[in-house]
């Protein structure tokens, strides 16, 4: 399944408990999510226009930091 299917499946979820949420505080921070999570879909959505439909890493590489010590 690709990130922008499972990122706008987080975000219906998020917004099906938001329905369902005992106080407004809730509802509003759950909403807030999904729509983060949409957000997210679209960026890789675009990313993956611009990269012949491959999907960006999930994980930058890190690079080695060596610093002299005392």
């Amino acid at each position: 399944m690709s990130l922008v299917v499972t990122y706008r499946r987080y975000a219906a979820d998020c917004l099906a408990v938001a329905q369902r949420a005992p106080d407004e505080a809730r509802r509003r921070i759950l909403i807030e999510t999904a729509a983060r999570w949409h957000r997210m879909a679209a960026t890789v959505e675009r990313y993956m226009e611009q990269h012949e439909g491959l999907e960006p890493p999930l994980f930058a590489p890190v690079k080695e930091s060596r610093t002299a010590t005392p």
